[in-house]
Parts: C-alpha cells; sequence; structure tokens
C-alpha cells in the first residue's frame, strides 16, 4: 500500500522440523496460478496471434468435447471467464512428461459432461483453463511453464515461482498440514499434478507474490511490462455478474464489491493442504497475500485481507446483513443433494436452520489418506441473505445462491462458484 511492501510470517514449514517460516518460503499457491495463465495468454491478444472472441478450435482442432455445440462455438475468453459449461473439476493423473498437459486436454477434458450451454451459465472451471494453458502451448511451440516464464514471471522479476516438484526439493517448501483433533499433521505428497499445472500448479513465495500484486494494480513491474495497461486493466473488467459470493468475473479474476470498494481477487486451495488468498483494491493502490499450509488458511486469509482494507484504507467493517427467516416452505424448496461431479452437497433444515455438507463421491483410488481426512469436515450452518442467497452463519458474506430453473423451481446450488445440479 502506498508503494511500502510489508510482511509477516508465523510458523514453521513443518511441525517436525521447525524451520521457519518466512517471505520467501514457498507454497504451493492452487489457483491464483489461473491469473498467471490468463496473463499470459493475453500477450498472445497483445501480439494479435489469437483474439478473445475467437473459436478455440479455431486454434486447437484436436479438442474433443462430449457437446458438439460447445466445441464448434466456445471462445478463448469463455475459457478465462468460467463460461465454457462443462464440468470443472477432475483429479485424472496425465503423468510428469512434458506431454502430460496434452494428454490432460485429449484424454481427460473429452469425458467432461456439458452442466449448461456455453455462454448461458457461470461455473467455476478448472478444466476449461487447462485447455487455455495448452492453448499457450500450441501457439507458442513451447512447454506451459517455459511461456509463463518467459512472458510473466522474467519480466516481473519472480524469480521464485516454479511448477515442478523437483524445481523446489531442495528450496524452504512448507508442508501442506492436515489438522486432527487440533493438532497439525504433516501430509507428504504433491496435491496436484502436470496435467494441471494451468489451473492451479504453480509454486511461489509471499515476495513473488506481491511482486505479481503491484504489476496487476498499477503496472509496475523491473522492466518492460507484459502487458500494455489497456489489457491488464481489461483482465480486471465484469464478464459475468453474480448475485453471491461475488459480483463477477472478469478475464480470470475474481471480482467483488466490498461496500463499495472495488476488489480483484482469487486465490487457491490444493487439497486443504496448501490454502491461499489474492487480494486487490486497485483504486486504492491495496495488494494483500497470504500463503498457509493447511485448510485454517481460508478464514485466515480472510482475516488479514479484511484488517488491511480496515486498517490501511480506513474502511469500516462491512455491516452483519440480518438474515431472513427460513420458512418451512422455502427450507423444502431448498433441501436436497446436489451433484457437483466429485462431491455432492447435501442441504438440510432443522428448526429453521439451513446446513450445507460437502461429500466427495468421485474419489481416485490412489487419493492418501491424509487428503481425504482434510476433506471430513461437518455440515455447516448457512442463512438466508437475500432471495436464494445463502452464507456462512454468523458472517455477511454471501457464499452462493439457489438457482431456478425457467419454471421457477431450484435446480441448481451454486456454491464455491460450482454449479452443483439438483438430483
Amino acid at each position: 500500500a502506498g508503494g511500502r511492501l510489508l510482511t509477516a510470517s508465523y510458523g514453521v514449514t513443518d511441525v517436525e522440523h521447525q524451520v521457519p517460516v518466512d517471505a520467501d518460503t514457498l507454497f504451493l499457491i492452487g489457483s491464483t496460478t489461473k491469473t498467471l495463465t490468463a496473463t499470459a495468454l493475453m500477450t498472445l491478444v497483445q501480439e494479435g496471434r489469437l483474439a478473445l472472441d475467437d473459436r478455440v478450435v479455431d486454434h486447437l482442432p484436436e479438442l474433443v468435447l462430449q457437446d458438439e455445440q460447445a466445441r464448434r462455438t466456445v471462445t478463448v475468453g469463455q475459457l478465462l471467464d468460467h463460461t465454457s459449461g462443462w464440468r470443472g473439476d477432475v483429479d485424472q493423473d496425465t503423468g510428469w512428461g512434458d506431454d502430460a498437459l496434452q494428454r490432460a486436454v485429449a484424454e481427460v477434458v473429452p469425458a467432461m459432461p456439458q452442466v449448461f450451454p456455453v455462454g448461458e451459465g457461470a461455473s467455476y472451471s478448472n478444466t476449461a483453463v487447462m485447455v487455455a494453458g495448452r492453448l499457450l502451448e500450441v501457439a507458442t511451440g513451447r512447454r506451459y511453464d517455459q511461456v509463463v516464464r518467459a512472458r510473466v514471471l522474467e519480466p516481473l522479476g519472480m524469480t521464485d515461482t516454479w511448477f515442478f516438484p523437483w524445481e523446489v526439493a531442495t528450496r524452504a517448501l512448507a508442508t501442506g498440514h492436515v489438522v486432527r483433533d487440533g493438532v497439525p499433521v504433516p501430509a507428504h505428497g504433491w496435491p496436484i499434478g502436470r496435467g494441471m499445472a494451468p489451473a492451479g500448479g504453480a509454486v511461489s513465495s509471499v515476495r513473488d507474490q506481491l511482486a505479481y500484486a503491484r504489476f496487476h494494480v498499477d503496472g509496475t513491474c523491473p522492466g518492460a511490462p507484459p502487458l500494455a495497461d489497456e489489457l491488464r486493466l481489461l483482465m480486471q473488467q465484469p464478464r459475468v455478474t453474480l448475485p453471491a459470493a461475488l459480483s463477477g468475473i472478469g478475464l480470470s479474476w475474481l471480482l467483488r464489491d466490498r461496500d463499495g470498494l472495488r476488489m480483484v481477487t482469487h486465490g487457491g486451495n490444493c487439497s486443504n493442504l496448501y490454502v491461499s488468498a489474492f487480494a486487490l483494491a486497485p483504486d486504492e493502490g491495496l495488494a494483500v497475500t497470504t500463503l498457509a499450509s493447511s485448510s485454517g488458511g481460508s478464514a485466515l486469509g480472510s482475516a488479514i485481507t479484511e484488517w488491511a482494507v480496515q486498517h490501511h484504507l480506513g474502511r469500516p467493517s462491512v455491516p452483519v446483513r440480518d438474515p431472513l427467516p427460513l420458512t418451512p416452505e422455502l427450507a423444502a424448496e431448498y433441501v436436497g443433494r446436489y451433484d457437483a461431479g466429485q462431491w455432492d452437497l447435501d442441504v438440510t433444515a432443522a428448526g429453521g436452520r439451513l446446513f450445507v455438507q460437502m461429500q466427495l463421491t468421485d474419489i481416485p483410488a490412489d487419493t492418501p489418506e491424509d487428503v481425504l481426512a482434510a476433506f471430513d469436515s461437518p455440515p455447516a450452518e448457512h442463512v438466508l441473505l437475500g432471495r436464494d442467497v445463502i452464507g456462512p452463519a454468523g458472517s455477511s458474506e454471501s457464499s452462493g445462491d439457489f438457482v431456478r430453473d425457467p419454471a421457477g423451481r431450484v435446480a441448481w446450488l451454486r456454491q464455491g462458484l460450482r454449479m452443483a445440479r439438483r438430483q
């Protein structure tokens, strides 16, 4: 904020080895990687090598989708604003070879069902961004990681951001932890495959993340900027508007209106073992990032971001909204099981209270027990904050919304930005 760089660290990289964390400690940043992918892709737009309205199939003719209409019509921009319409979450391993991303797009993406027609809804999609990463490879003839390094990381002076476990094996890397009975336990292993790198595979430090944030706040960087201001700012403009959780989606950026303060955000979660937050208030020159190595990082990131907004910008806290009453009639409309692909969302009601619980369903046989344990959580109470809009009890922030079909029936629950179909 105001040209100052402030960092703070707490804890250790691993409870077994007790090495202190600092601003150069590496963490998987998860889905904030999507914004790196989008920034790199926008450099090709800048060079006129592709356009956001181009059909993906014109640049990637080998693309196969379950829905032929989607294959023929989906555009480059729709890969980045989560409106491609096919299911977005998958954990299939395609190896660690240089062809991992090519294989993922050829073998994994074709298996994704089309959830809604292209452009007719918004649902968070890892697989769409994997296709965007493959576009980078095909357009440049280089590996995804090489393209991002040359076009984004090097111009921004991000010398400590990586993509592969062997690149960080001898560096100070935080270990992901599962919290059991209040005690953090190291979870060894790498929680994301190379084929998913464009959607969530980057490893970075707080220092590098703040260098990245500074560029997207005001264009500042050590050398020639990778993007002209016009395109950098275009990425932050809403292409999609949303009724809950966020105000909209830009080109990879998740947009939020915090009581009149425009915020451009992302963040990531790698199997609840690494959790990051990344928030910009570009109009005020503020950027905040947090990196954590357990599921508690989500609440930590929200708290630190909110503290920074209040402390550095002098903004008051957002008033807690009084929840609307959950009538038996509304409860009956909402209660049910919603299919999000890899998990179900079970919505229950009791005593005028609403509860949502995630239940993993499509679990690869080789999933480590530590990863499974990270998703073992009880039903969470939610309150009604507006028509069909819900949020965690005790919070003024919405987290999702029930989406109705043309007949007015509740047909979907959009939670975590993902559209889950009612069963």
